[in-house]
C-alpha cells in the first residue's frame, strides 16, 4: 500500500505523527512569545478566525478547542489524503483533520493538560427514589368477563413499576410469574421514557463482554488473565472468518446473549419473543462488532480485518495468494477446498472493508457511538412476527437513546448541527451492515453443506436459518 500520512494520539496521550512506517512524537515549534507576536491574543493561532482565550497553552477559537480536545481525549487517529501538509485556515480547517492535529500541537496546544474522556451520562442521582408512572394502577378494573385482561392489568402494573422505574440492577426472574410479553408497555398510559440511562447500560455491558473475551482467548498465564493482558492477534490464513467451529460460535453467541440480558427488563419477555430479538440482532451484533474492532485496530489503514477471537486477516496478502490458486471445488467433491473457500468469502471481506470500516474511520466512532448502533438495531421497531408490545417498547427505548446520544455530542462540545450529522452517518452503518449479513447468511448455506469444519454445532440453524 502507498505509505499515509497519519497524525494520532498514542496510549499516553501524546500526539505522533507516523509516515512510511516511521514514528515520531510531536511537539511545540515555536515559543508562545513568538507566536503572540505574529498572531496577536485576538485571532486564533490554528485556523486564524476570532479567538475566545487560551485554551490547552495556546490562543484559540472555540472551535479548534473543542477539536482538540476531542482528539485528545477520545484518542483518535486521522490520515491526511494529500501530502501531510494542508493548509489550515478558517475557511477549510474541517477538510484534513490531521493536518489541523498537527499544527494545534504546533502552536502550542499541551495534550497532557486535557482531562481524560468522562463517561456518556455518568450522573447518578444523589437521593435514589422509586417513581411509579402516572396513570398506572394496581388494583385491577377490567371487565369481569376477560381471565385473560384480568392477569394483564395486575401483571402490567408490576412490570411497567419495573421497567420505568429507576431500579437497573440485575433482574431476578421469578419462574413461578405467567409469560408477560403481551403486557409489556401496552398500556397508553405507559411512560414515554425509561428512567435508566441506555447509553451507560450499554457501554457497562460491552467492557464486561471485552474483560470476559479476553480471560477466555489469554492463554499465557494467570497473572496475564488477572492483570488485563490482551492476547496478541495471530494471522489467520483464510478468508473463511465465519468459520463453523463448535468453540467459536459457542463462546460468541454468550458473549452476545449476555450484552443482550445486561438490559434487565428483556427478561421479563415471554422466551418466543426473546428469542426472536436475539436471533434478529446477533448476526448483526456480531458483525458491528467484528468490524467496529478493525477500525480500533488500524485496519482501514493496514487492510487487515481483525476478529474478535484475536485472529486477524490480511487482504493485501489473501488476494495475492487467491489469484495465484488454481485449484477449485468441482462437482463431485464433498469437501471444500481452501481456494473455493477464499473466493465464495474474499468479496464479502473487501466490501466489508469498504462499506463499514472506512466509513467508521471517516467518522472516527467512539465506544459510545458503537454501542448506540448497537442498541439500536437491538430494539428493532420493525421485526415481523413478535408481540406488538415488543415493538411499542423498541420504540420507547430507540426513542430515548436518541435523546441521551445528543445529550452525550452536548458534553462532547458538538454543535448541533455536527451532532446531527454524526448521528446520521453513524447510523447510515446499519443498512449496510444488514444487507451485508443477509449475503453472509446465503452463504452460511454453502458453507454447511460444503465446509470443512470442526462437528457441525446444530445452534447454527437458529442463528442463520429463517
Amino acid at each position: 500500500m502507498t505509505s499515509t500520512h497519519i497524525v494520532g494520539v498514542d496510549a499516553d496521550g501524546l500526539v505522533y505523527y507516523a509516515y512510511g512506517g516511521e514514528k515520531v512524537k510531536l511537539k511545540c515549534l515555536v515559543s508562545q512569545q513568538d507566536m503572540e507576536a505574529e498572531f496577536g491574543s485576538d485571532s486564533c493561532w490554528v485556523c486564524s478566525s476570532p479567538a475566545n482565550g487560551i485554551h490547552f497553552k495556546a490562543v484559540s477559537c472555540a472551535a479548534c478547542n473543542a477539536f482538540f480536545r476531542r482528539s485528545i481525549a477520545s484518542k483518535r487517529v486521522y490520515l491526511c489524503r494529500k501530502d501531510g501538509d494542508c493548509a489550515i485556515n478558517k475557511n477549510v480547517r474541517c477538510l484534513c483533520r490531521a493536518c489541523r492535529l498537527k499544527k494545534c500541537v504546533f502552536v502550542g496546544m499541551d495534550a497532557r493538560v486535557v482531562q481524560p474522556q468522562r463517561g456518556a451520562l455518568h450522573e447518578p442521582d444523589s437521593s435514589p427514589k422509586q417513581v411509579v408512572p402516572k396513570g398506572i394502577k394496581i388494583e385491577n378494573k377490567c371487565s369481569p368477563n376477560s381471565d385473560d385482561l384480568s392477569i394483564r392489568s395486575d401483571t402490567e402494573s408490576v412490570l411497567s413499576h419495573r421497567l420505568f422505574s429507576d431500579k437497573s440492577s440485575v433482574y431476578e426472574a421469578d419462574l413461578n410469574k405467567p409469560s408477560v410479553s403481551s403486557e409489556l408497555c401496552s398500556s397508553p398510559s405507559c411512560s414515554s421514557q425509561v428512567s435508566f440511562k441506555i447509553i451507560d447500560a450499554g457501554l457497562t455491558a460491552y467492557k464486561k463482554l471485552l474483560d470476559r473475551r479476553r480471560i477466555i482467548y489469554t492463554t499465557t498465564s494467570l497473572a496475564d488473565m488477572m492483570s488485563g493482558v490482551e492476547p496478541e492477534f495471530r494471522k489467520h490464513g483464510s478468508a473463511d472468518h465465519h468459520r463453523l467451529e463448535c468453540a467459536q460460535i459457542r463462546t460468541w453467541v454468550a458473549n452476545a446473549m449476555e450484552f443482550f440480558g445486561s438490559f434487565y427488563f428483556l427478561n421479563e419477555l415471554d422466551v418466543k419473543d426473546r428469542c426472536a430479538m436475539f436471533k434478529a440482532f446477533l448476526v448483526n451484533f456480531i458483525n458491528l462488532e467484528k468490524y467496529y474492532l478493525t477500525y480500533k485496530k488500524g485496519g482501514a489503514v493496514q487492510n487487515r480485518i481483525y476478529c474478535q477471537d484475536y485472529i486477524y486477516i490480511d487482504l493485501n496478502e489473501l488476494i495475492e495468494a487467491t489469484n495465484g490458486e488454481k485449484k477449485a471445488f468441482k462437482q463431485g467433491d464433498k469437501v471444500m477446498d481452501s481456494a473455493t473457500t477464499n473466493k465464495i468469502n474474499l468479496p464479502d471481506c473487501i466490501k466489508a472493508m469498504e462499506l463499514l470500516v472506512r466509513p467508521m474511520h471517516e467518522l472516527q466512532m467512539d465506544d459510545t457511538e458503537f454501542i448506540c448502533c448497537a442498541v439500536s438495531m437491538m430494539f428493532d421497531s420493525t421485526l415481523i412476527g413478535v408481540n406488538p408490545a415488543i415493538k411499542s417498547l423498541g420504540s420507547k427505548i430507540r426513542n430515548q437513546l436518541y435523546q441521551e446520544w445528543f445529550q452525550y455530542y452536548d458534553s462532547m462540545g458538538f454543535k448541533h448541527e455536527e451532532a446531527a450529522m454524526r448521528m446520521g452517518n453513524a447510523l447510515l452503518i446499519a443498512p449496510t451492515l444488514i444487507e451485508f449479513v443477509n449475503h453472509i447468511k446465503q452463504n452460511f448455506h454453502l458453507m454447511r453443506v460444503f465446509g470443512a469444519g470442526d462437528e457441525y454445532d446444530k445452534v447454527l440453524n437458529d442463528i442463520f436459518l429463517d
